[in-house]
Parts: C-alpha cells; structure tokens; sequence
C-alpha cells in the first residue's frame, strides 16, 4: 500500500465513532505471537465480520472497511500488513484482497492426508460428553475436503470412536443408520438415563430387616403373621416359633432365608403312574388354618403344593415368590413351577412351622419332603450301630453256614468280569456340553519336588493301561490337577 493510501486518523476516529454509536465493543486483536495462528485468524475473522455487519460497516466503501479491519487487527498484523507484496496497485485498499493475504499468511498449505489421520484417529475421551465430541469431529472434517460424504464419515468416527460400549451396539443394531438418526439414540439415552435417575432420588429404597414375629425378613407392614393367633400364649401378630413367652433352651435359631439358584431338585414321588393307596402315607394338617391332604414323601427334597389346593388356601388370587428352582422327578419328567409360599403348617402337640412350598399345576396331592417331616416330627430316622450291622451279618453267616471270606470268593467267582481288569462302559458316554459357557483354561499346580518322580511315574503307567491320554496339542478346556496321598 502506498503511504497516501494508509487509513488517517479521521478514518480510524470515524470508525470508532460509529462502533460506540452501535454501543460494541470491537474484537480483540488477531494474536500472532503463538498458539494456533490458523485458529486465531479464523475466529477473529468471524468475530470481525459479525462486527461489521452488526455498525453497517460492510455497507460502506471498500476502503473504509479496511481502515476498520486495520484498526481492530492489532500491531503485530499491522506489520505483516506493511510487508505484503500486492500484484496489483490499489489491491492494498480492497477488502477481500486484504483478507485474502492475510489467509495466505496465517494458513500454511493444507496436508489433507495429516488432516483425514487426525479426523480419523480422534476417539471421544473420557470427560467428553457425546455432542462435545460430534462437535471436535464437525471442526475436523472443516479441513479434510470430504464433500457430500462428511456427515456420513462423521457418523461412522461416532460408531468407532464412542467410550461407551453399549452405546456402539445400540448404533451397529439401527438400520440404515444417519449422523441424525446416531444423535437421536444418543439423546433418547440420556433422557431415559436422567429420567431413571430422578426416579431413584424421589422414591426412597424398600428397606427389609429380620422380622421378629414371623422369623422371616420383609419390608414393613409385610409381616405374614400379622393377625395370626399364637398357639403357646394365645396372643396375636406372632407365630409360635417366634414366641417370646416360652423359655429358650438353645440360643441357636433356624434361618428361614431361602437362597434361591438355578439348580435341580429332585421330587421323589412326582409320577403320573397310580400307586396302592397302602403303599402311600398321606397325613391331614392345618395349612394356614386350612386341613389340607398332604403325603408325606421322604426321597423329595422340597415341598409341593397344587396350585388349585393353594387358591383354596389364600384366596383365588395367590400371591407367590419368583422361583429359579426345576423340579425333576425320579423318571427324569420336569415340572412347571409357578412360584413359591411360605405358609404356617400346624402338627400336633401344638407344633407350628412355616414352610417353603414349590407350587405346582398338577392335579397330584401335595408333597412333605424329608426334612419338613422331620421338623413336624411325622417321620423319625432310625440308625441301625454297627453292633446291629454285625449281628445281621452274623444272623446271614449262621443262617447260611457260610462265613464272609466263602461268600466273597463265591461272588468273585460268580461275577468275575465285574472284577477284571479296569472297567469300561460298553456304549460310547455322550457329554452333554453348554454351548453359552465360556471355555477356561487352568494353571497347573505346583507339585511338590518330593512327589514328581512318583507322579510321574503313576501317569505314565495310566497312559500305559488307556486309563488317560497324553494331549500336546492346544485344548479349550484345561483344569488343574490335584495330588492326593491316599493309603494303600
């Protein structure tokens, strides 16, 4: 620029006059003393070109509006303005030439393969929130010249660049997904995961505790003994075991908290097939005030209770506990279980227990397992000593005339195959494996340095006899191995 054509110091007061008519501020100086020069000069731009149309400044004559430019730009870019290069006389006055040569100077050639690794590298951290991060990727993308496909790769960078792990296969599971359509998940998440939270912070947590009227552990105003008649001190809300009024002769109580798995339990008597009524025990008793058919059955290991026999006790509408337990019979039929119930049963002598009962849809009598019958004490389990086992024996011995050492030899020799050699199943054994669970692979065991030879030893000559087989190969399943001395 010519030293006629530099703004004089009427143009810069005017400029100024009308900015503080306008009543703003004007931008700060372009910083080009360090940092991001290139992000420097394009905010200060932005910020300079809202100031102008904000005065009217950009309605004015292209010379004014460098005079304004000039005025605002700071000391540092005044400099670079004096040593510009223009290609043509009085470009010097023209703003989009002026802004044009001070892009040149503040934004170095651009490397679009440097600018793609930084888009495509930059994974969201772990104190960003998702639209702080769509946002670092739409200021990436400025300077990668993607074209019409930059809200799409922008999408694709949220897919694999997202912290959480749910969240990308929430995004890989949506058809046909959009940059809108991945914000939109984003935003439901949110709004679901706030809505939860507040729900957490008004409604206060059910708390439980051990009951002392009933022995079992509930929420207040649950206790299933509540208006139940004591049968040892007549009174009421409490059930007989519970009772405070009778001395206790052990300090020890029984804990009535069931622990609930997804395992089998065995049901002995569960059968469609109809049994000599001589050959069954079937006992009367009060069930929740109730006199309920019950048959006592000690090879099942729970209580079973029809779900029709259940409504007649409680009502047409039971209310039951959620129940993991499968019961299995003993010809290996499964039944459907529809929950559990503890309810009080009576037995004589004024003996009140509550039990657990599996309710089941089956037109079969209820069931008393072993051990509820040993605790209303309709079943009792005899022992026979080891005197009594001799004298049978013995009995046998006399009886037969043959003494223990000839009837060994006599089974031996009658069932010899039995006593040959190691044992083998006849048929192939088929393992049936759970495809969901995980393979695991164990360390070995240390074994102590006085038992290696010996160990050794033992599996080289089960090798030798087929008993076990050598794997060197890679296995999905390993499990350790543990040494025991046992006498011979």
């Amino acid at each position: 620029m010519s030293q006629e054509n530099v703004p004089t110091t009427s143009q810069e007061v005017n400029s100024q006059e009308m900015a503080m008519h306008f009543g703003l501020p004007p931008p700060e100086p372009l910083d080009l003393s360090g940092g991001n020069i290139s992000e420097n000069w394009k905010k200060f731009k932005q910020k300079f070109t809202n100031y102008e149309i904000a005065t009217g400044i950009n309605k004015k004559e292209s010379a004014t509006r460098v005079a304004t430019l000039l005025t605002v730009i700071g000391n540092d870019a005044i400099d670079v303005f004096n040593t510009i290069t223009w290609d043509v006389e009085g470009d010097d006055t023209k703003i989009d030439k002026v802004i044009q040569k001070f892009e040149e100077h503040c934004e170095p050639k651009k490397n679009v393969s440097y600018e793609r690794y930084k888009f495509f590298s930059r994974a969201q951290e772990s104190s960003e929130t998702i639209d702080q991060y769509v946002t670092v990727l739409r200021k990436l993308s400025e300077t990668c010249e993607f074209g019409t496909l930059r809200n799409s790769l922008i999408k694709d960078r949220i897919v694999l660049g997202v912290s959480n792990c749910k969240l990308r296969e929430r995004l890989l599971r949506v058809q046909e997904l959009t940059l809108e359509k991945a914000l939109d998940v984003e935003k439901r998440k949110s709004a679901l995961k706030k809505q939860l939270s507040d729900k957490e912070e008004k409604s206060p947590p059910n708390k439980t505790f051990n009951c002392r009227n009933c022995g079992t552990r509930h929420g207040a105003r649950e206790c299933p003994a509540y208006g139940k008649t004591c049968h040892n001190c007549q009174r009421q809300n409490h059930f007989q075991n519970m009772c405070r009024s009778r001395k206790k002769v052990h300090g020890l109580e029984e804990e009535t908290k069931e622990h609930h798995s997804n395992t089998n339990l065995f049901v002995g008597a569960v059968t469609t097939k109809v049994e000599v009524q001589n050959d069954e025990c079937f006992v009367m008793l009060p069930v929740q005030g109730h006199v309920t058919r019950l048959k006592l059955d000690t090879g099942s290991q729970v209580n079973t209770l029809p779900v029709e026999e259940l409504k007649k006790i409680i009502g047409s509408n039971p209310c039951m506990d959620p129940c993991t337990h499968k019961l299995v019979s003993y010809s290996d039929d499964k039944l459907t279980v529809l929950g559990t119930a503890r309810l009080p049963v009576e037995c004589k002598a004024n003996v009140e227990k509550e039990l657990t009962f599996h309710i089941v849809d089956t037109n079969q009598p209820g069931l008393l397992g072993l051990r509820s019958s040993q605790d209303l004490g309709l079943i009792k389990v005899v022992m026979m000593t080891n005197a009594e086992e001799e004298q049978a024996k013995l009995d046998v011995d006399v009886k037969s005339d043959k003494s223990p050492q000839r009837l060994k030899e006599e089974v031996m020799r009658k069932y010899a195959n039995v006593f040959t050699g190691l044992g083998r199943l006849e048929k192939p054994y088929h393992i049936e494996e759970d495809p969901t669970v995980t393979p695991v692979v164990n360390p070995p065991r240390t074994i102590p340095a006085a038992l290696r030879d010996r160990v050794k030893t033992e599996l080289e000559d089960m090798e030798k006899r087929g008993v076990i087989r050598k794997v060197e190969e890679p296995t999905d399943w390993v499990s350790s191995m543990a040494i025991v001395e046992k006498p011979d």
